[in-house]
């Protein structure tokens, strides 16, 4: 599901380790709220619930409220996103040595890629229509769209300059981005889209072991998700992770 970016600008994300408590796992919590840095106002926050979720992570999530800013906020386990129903990136796979995987791209199986994958492999989703409550049987329409989210969630489909901002985010050269452009701008099947989408995957180094914050920061821009917050333990921070473009940051959105 794609959402409307001012919707989105009034939603927070933020992402927190989880930690095992026994039989459960727990969030590190955060001290301050997303609206903190923005006033200076002390938080006063409190756990509220934890959210049973029938899809995405195996556990449920611990949802926080801050008296002061009256806003609540999920803290979502590195890797997930809001709304989402799958990973965007499995944790860990990707502190993976470069001699450990041949195909960068095949991180990314059992994730929201898993889409593109399957297309560049000439797999396609079956038609058959299923309810809305089962989850576990993909279709023709979800692999076109998480393949369409792929390409703006990579900056594929973006402006030369806007580009070689992602490329920089994902350390990667700003003509695999360019290329896949041009193959995305032809308009050819959903094989050679996955195929596109597929080369800039697999370019993403193995080193690159933030490559979560990096889709995350990406996601925002484009109005995927609301912009990214980071708690950081080791520096007792509530950290905002925005997008690099400054005075671009808007025309990416708008896209």
């Amino acid at each position: 599901m794609c959402h409307d970016p001012q919707t989105v600008a009034r939603r927070h994300f933020v992402v927190t380790p989880y930690e095992p408590d026994g039989d459960q796992l727990r969030p590190q919590l955060p001290d301050t709220c997303p609206v903190e840095a923005q006033d200076g106002q002390s938080c006063r926050l409190f756990q509220d619930h934890f959210r049973a979720r029938k899809t995405g992570p195996a556990f449920a999530l611990c949802v926080m409220r801050c008296r002061t800013h009256a806003i609540g906020f999920t803290l979502y386990p590195p890797g997930y996103t809001p709304w989402g129903r799958k990973p965007w990136v499995c944790e860990g796979v990707v502190a993976k040595g470069e001699d450990e995987v041949e195909d960068n791209a095949e991180w990314f199986r059992n994730t929201y890629f898993e889409a593109t994958l399957d297309a560049a492999q000439g797999v396609f989703w079956p038609r058959e229509k299923t309810s809305d409550s089962d989850f576990a049987i993909p279709s023709d329409l979800t692999q076109e769209c998480h393949l369409s989210r792929a390409i703006r969630l990579l900056g594929i489909n973006q402006e030369p300059s806007l580009r070689e901002i992602f490329a920089q985010l994902f350390y990667i050269p700003g003509q695999i981005l360019h290329d896949a452009a041009g193959i995305i701008e032809q308009a050819p099947n959903r094989a050679d889209l996955g195929r596109a989408v597929c080369t800039v995957l697999e370019a993403i180094p193995s080193t690159l072991t933030r490559v979560f914050e990096s889709l995350a920061i990406c996601g925002a821009a484009v109005g995927l998700w609301p912009p990214l917050h980071v708690w950081r333990p080791a520096l007792h921070r509530l950290l905002p992770r925005p997008f690099p473009a400054g005075e671009t940051q808007a025309a990416v959105i708008t896209a």
